[in-house]
C-alpha cells in the first residue's frame, strides 16, 4: 500500500515531467517560429529590392548587424518591428507570424 506522502511524489513527478516535456516542446517552437520569422525578412528584404542587409540597415537608420540578427532569427523590438512593416509595406503581423495577405511584392 502507497502512503499519502509516497502518492504525492509519484504525483508530482509525473506533473513534473509532463511540465517539462511541455517547456521543451514550447521552446522548440519557439525556435522555429524565430527562424521562420528571420526567413520571411530575408525574403521581403529581397523583394523589396534591398539587395543586401546594409541597404535595408541604411534605410533604417539601424546597424547592419541588426537586420543579420533579424534575419538569423534572433530577437526584434515591437518598434523595429513596425519601423520594418512601414519600409517593407506590409504588416506587423505578417512580419511576426506570417498571417494576413502575402504582400504584393512576394508575387
Amino acid at each position: 500500500m502507497q502512503t499519502k506522502a509516497s502518492y504525492a511524489q509519484q504525483v508530482f513527478a509525473e506533473r513534473s515531467s509532463r511540465f517539462t516535456r511541455n517547456a521543451s516542446t514550447l521552446a522548440l517552437l519557439m525556435a522555429q517560429q524565430d527562424r521562420e520569422r528571420g526567413e520571411r525578412i530575408a525574403e521581403l528584404r529581397k523583394a523589396a529590392g534591398f539587395t543586401s542587409a546594409q541597404k535595408l540597415a541604411n534605410a533604417l537608420d539601424v546597424d547592419y548587424r541588426s537586420v543579420q540578427n533579424w534575419e538569423a532569427g534572433k530577437g526584434i523590438s515591437e518598434e523595429n518591428v513596425q519601423h520594418l512593416a512601414d519600409c517593407l509595406k506590409v504588416t506587423r503581423e505578417f512580419i511576426l507570424y506570417g498571417q494576413g495577405e502575402t504582400p504584393d511584392i512576394m508575387g
